[in-house]
């Protein structure tokens, strides 16, 4: 299991071993929350149409691009010359940010409660990022 894939603002490791050594959630139950995780983490696409740094029809460009060559979201959009280096360490800092936590998404599957996590954890789980494009919140693509 890649718990990196979970935001690593969340320590994952460390949450992941506190529900393991507390045995309130198998190794079964964290595999799935970690692909929870994934599941609702923002795309970059969605993101920089969000952030104005790219419109529909350019994030259809990319899209297509990286359907012929392969390559990675960032490197399409920064060859193709809609993005720059700087906008997409902007926007995966932003996707970072946006990104649920394995604490997070134990909550979200009922594995845990909020109460529970703070208790194993000594802090309570972050609160949800307040968006005004509900968009951001759709399964992860890119």
């Amino acid at each position: 299991m890649n718990l990196r894939t979970c935001n690593p603002n969340d320590e994952g490791f460390e949450t992941a071993m506190a529900v393991l050594e507390s045995e309130i959630a198998t190794i079964g139950q964290l595999r799935q929350a970690n692909e929870w995780c994934n599941e609702h983490r923002p795309q970059i696409g969605m993101l920089a149409i969000a952030q104005d740094m790219l419109t529909p029809a350019q994030l259809s460009d990319i899209l297509c691009q990286q359907t012929v060559s392969g390559e990675l979201f960032g490197q399409a959009a920064m060859k193709m010359g809609y993005l720059s280096l700087s906008d997409l360490d902007e926007l995966i800092r932003l996707q970072l940010d946006l990104t649920p936590t394995l604490a997070d998404s134990l909550i979200a599957l009922d594995v845990i409660t909020p109460e529970i996590c703070a208790s194993i954890l000594k802090r309570s789980p972050r609160p949800a990022p307040a968006t005004s494009a509900p968009m951001l919140l759709e399964p992860a693509g890119n």
